[in-house]
């Protein structure tokens, strides 16, 4: 959302007032491109191909499927964590069952927890983070409209202490039209051009 919102203008039969509810809401625009911050709890936010690949630069494709990975460390452990990734617009949440599907069969360590929801503009968990470790979380997401978008933050806090939080800053991302050529996304390891041996292609 960016400057104010004016409700409509409405009246009765005769000139006699009409009485209605408005409600508004969204994300800021400015509020969702900043620093990433955090204490006593560390989180981590990419976004993978549907054959592992991390995608470094956020231009997507139309109609194209992405994994979305969540990772949180605690140096000590904490309990009832609240986890809340928002969804930009151009992002629908896909089939839940990630698990079950074959061809994702390269996750791996995806957490156990105690409570999640697939919500139609965000991914929801609660859980705990044991002490020295890394929880991992993977969810699946379609890409479904062209054009520019805000993808917002993500959130890790306790729900009970107000000093335990992890905030993955939001970034400004692209889609592209299904049949366009997208530009080269990943890390450099994995460019055709790379010379590492140790690197993927």
């Amino acid at each position: 959302l960016e400057g104010e919102i004016a409700p409509p203008a409405a009246t009765g039969a005769a000139g006699e007032p009409a009485f209605y509810a408005w409600k508004t809401g969204g994300y800021h625009r400015n509020r969702g491109v900043t620093a990433s911050k955090s204490a006593k709890l560390r989180s981590q936010r990419r976004t993978l191909t549907t054959d592992g690949r991390e995608i470094i630069q956020p231009v997507y494709q139309q109609g194209e499927l992405v994994v979305v990975e969540l990772k949180l460390t605690a140096d000590k452990k904490q309990e009832h964590i609240a986890v809340t990734d928002l969804l930009p617009s151009a992002f629908e949440m896909e089939n839940p069952r990630l698990r079950q599907q074959g061809v994702y069969r390269w996750l791996t360590g995806s957490a156990e927890v105690d409570h999640r929801e697939y919500r139609d503009d965000r991914m929801v968990y609660c859980l705990e983070v044991p002490a020295g470790r890394t929880v991992t979380l993977h969810y699946l997401v379609r890409v479904v409209s062209r054009g520019r978008f805000l993808r917002p933050a993500a959130s890790a806090a306790a729900m009970y202490h107000g000093d335990v939080y992890a905030y993955q800053a939001g970034e400004e991302i692209q889609v592209l039209d299904r049949d366009a050529q997208l530009p080269f996304r990943y890390p450099p390891s994995l460019h055709p051009d790379c010379k590492d041996p140790g690197g993927e292609r």
